[in-house]
């Protein structure tokens, strides 16, 4: 319980700093900063109290927060880790923050990342048994490896498209 009550204390922590309002754009871009780290720390708890979707929302409102301050690349990491949460309780809501953290890859030409996460959606997909969308979702992964002239990883891809 105890990690619970300091989760909620920083998540608390967390929207009051992100919400804090300054006249300056330096101050701002801080509080932003200031904010994500505490709803990563939040997020933390939550996933020590198994509370997988509310660490999923304070990944999610660390990743807004680091984008507001131009951090793009601890926004990926938060979406990422968002998605890896949600998964536990929310297939649609994993695949939105997943999402999110693949166009911020695609934008940074990390093709062989952005691939990575859309094989967790495909996989997520699949286990679902929403085969048409999973084998979509697999093409797509194969696309942004071939992007990436990673031509191992296509042929894996294919192959897992084959066995459905």
């Amino acid at each position: 319980m105890a990690s619970l009550a300091k989760a909620d204390k920083l998540y608390g922590d967390a929207r009051k700093k992100a919400n804090k309002f300054d006249w300056f754009g330096m101050s701002k871009q801080n509080n932003q900063e200031d904010a994500a780290e505490l709803f990563n720390k939040a997020a933390t708890q939550y996933k020590i109290a198994k509370e997988y979707k509310k660490a999923g929302d304070s990944y999610k409102e660390a990743a807004q927060c680091q984008m507001a301050a131009g951090n793009e690349i601890e926004a990926k990491q938060s979406w990422r880790e968002a998605g890896k949460m949600y998964r536990h309780v929310s297939a649609e809501s994993a695949i939105d923050a997943y999402n999110e953290a693949i166009e911020l890859n695609l934008s940074g030409d990390r093709f062989a990342q952005a691939a990575r996460l859309q094989e967790e959606i495909a996989e997520m997909l699949a286990e679902d048994d929403h085969i048409k969308e999973a084998i979509a979702a697999y093409e797509k992964c194969a696309e942004f490896y071939t992007t990436e002239n990673d031509v191992t990883y296509v042929n894996t891809i294919n192959y897992h498209n084959n066995k459905r």
